[in-house]
């Protein structure tokens, strides 16, 4: 006999944890951007229906370590670019994200979502350091995340050069590794990141 399995539905038709796939499928089949996802316990099913993280989910790093994937994106509707930070450090996950407006950051607007994910990075530096780090290691998919601070690409305009000049000075207070992973592969945290920032777009609570 198969075993039971609980269906949590994240966003769609209607919301909460189902006994079936065919009542997971009737509120998720057609709906713009489910979130859904099965799960072997009910338990399990109601932490990711509320945000909470199992123990499974954080990585086993050393005292002192932390991995951060960065992501940012970008809505000329809105007139609005994003960012947002999936650190893990001392046995946490820290999620942050947050957006800003092209009327306040006119010369950022113009770099899309590039700018986003530069403020993703500075803000998972920030973030790991603030909370005891002696290490990080950043997976992004933008290379310029990289290049520009480690002198591979020459920065020329004046955010990425203050971006590459902040970075550099945080790297001579704790060990920043770059690793670069391609987009929309599947990678877990990479595509956790990318959502974050898409759904930071207007979102004042963010």
């Amino acid at each position: 006999m198969a075993a039971k399995k609980f269906y949590a539905v994240k966003s769609g038709k209607k919301t909460g944890i189902f006994n079936s796939w065919e009542e997971c499928k009737a509120n998720v089949e057609g709906f713009p951007n489910a979130e859904y996802k099965s799960f072997s316990s009910k338990q399990q099913a109601d932490d990711y229906l509320h945000g909470k993280t199992a123990a499974s989910d954080i990585p086993d790093l050393t005292p002192g370590e932390a991995i951060a994937y960065i992501d940012g994106s970008y809505s000329h509707g809105l007139k609005q670019f994003s960012y947002a930070v999936i650190l893990f450090i001392n046995n946490e996950k820290i999620i942050f994200s947050g957006y800003d407006d092209f009327e306040s950051n006119p010369e950022l607007a113009k770099m899309r979502n590039v700018a986003g994910e530069l403020k993703a990075a500075m803000h998972a530096i920030k973030l790991a350091k603030e909370h005891g780090a002696k290490r990080i290691t950043l997976y992004y998919d933008y290379a310029g995340i990289e290049m520009w601070p480690t002198g591979k690409w020459k920065a020329k305009l004046l955010y990425t050069q203050e971006y590459a000049k902040y970075v550099q000075k945080m790297m001579s207070k704790l060990d920043v590794k770059f690793v670069k992973v391609a987009a929309h592969t599947g990678d877990r945290y990479n595509e956790e990141a990318d959502q974050l920032a898409k759904a930071a777009l207007s979102d004042e609570t963010a």
